[in-house]
C-alpha cells in the first residue's frame, strides 16, 4: 500500500463554476399554491361558505375531505351548498363507514352531487328522492343523475292541472281542512299535502301542492 501525500492522490476534482440560479416570485407562488395546506387554512377556505362552524370542522379534518369538499362546493350557489354539505357528513359518510373506506374512495364524485343538487335546485326531483333513491344508485355505479331519474321515474309532477286531479281529498275534505283558517291554516294545508303525496307516489312538486291548496282553501 502507497502513502497519499497529495490532493490528486484522492482523485479530487475541481467543481466547474455554476451558473446563477434565478428564483422567479411567478415559480415561488406557483410552490406556496402546491403545498399541502395546514387544516387552519383549509378550515378558512371551507368557512368562506357560511356552512355551520362544526361542519367547517369536520371537512377540514384531512387533506382529502377538504380537497373534496371544495371540489364539490365549488361554482356552486351559495344556497345549494348546505344542502350539499349535508349529503357528505350524511350519507355519503354513512357509506364510507360501512365500507371502511376513505373520503378519497368515494364512488360518488364532487360532479355527481353538483349534478344532483341541480336537480333537487330545480325542482326536477324532491330532497328526499335523491338522498334516498339517486345517491344510493349513484354509489352502485347505475348511471348519472339525469339516467337514474328517468330510469326510476322519480320525476316531480309539477304541472299544475295534474296536481289539480290528484287533490285526492276532494271538495268536502277541503273545507273540512280549511275550517278555523287562518288559525289552522299550517295544519290543515300539510293534512292535505301529505294525501296528495301519498297519491302521487312523493312525485307531486310539495312547495306547488302547497300553494294549489292553500288558493283552493282561501279563495
Amino acid at each position: 500500500m502507497r502513502t497519499k501525500e497529495e490532493a490528486h492522490d484522492y482523485r479530487y476534482f475541481p467543481d466547474p463554476d455554476l451558473l446563477p440560479l434565478e428564483i422567479s416570485e411567478k415559480w415561488i407562488k406557483e410552490i406556496w399554491a402546491s403545498r399541502p395546506k395546514s387544516r387552519e387554512e383549509r378550515y378558512a377556505k371551507i368557512a368562506e361558505y357560511g356552512i355551520p362552524e362544526n361542519q367547517v370542522s369536520q371537512h377540514a379534518a384531512s387533506t382529502a375531505s377538504s380537497t373534496f369538499v371544495l371540489a364539490t362546493f365549488a361554482d356552486m350557489p351559495l344556497a345549494q351548498v348546505p344542502t350539499l354539505s349535508n349529503w357528505i357528513l350524511g350519507p355519503l359518510a354513512a357509506k364510507f363507514k360501512q365500507e371502511h373506506l376513505d373520503i378519497s374512495q368515494s364512488k360518488v364524485f364532487p360532479d355527481q352531487l353538483k349534478e344532483l343538487s341541480k336537480r333537487v335546485a330545480d325542482g326536477t326531483i324532491s330532497a328526499t328522492a335523491a338522498t334516498s333513491v339517486v345517491l344510493p344508485a349513484l354509489w352502485e355505479k347505475e348511471g348519472s343523475v339525469d339516467e337514474i331519474i328517468e330510469k326510476r321515474g322519480l320525476k316531480q309532477i309539477s304541472d299544475a292541472d295534474k296536481i289539480e286531479k290528484n287533490r285526492g281529498s276532494g271538495p268536502r275534505r277541503e273545507r273540512q281542512a280549511g275550517r278555523g283558517l287562518p288559525r289552522r291554516e299550517g295544519k290543515g294545508v300539510q293534512l292535505l299535502v301529505g294525501q296528495v303525496m301519498k297519491e302521487t307516489q312523493g312525485k307531486a312538486n310539495p312547495a306547488q301542492v302547497n300553494e294549489i291548496l292553500k288558493r283552493k282553501l282561501t279563495g
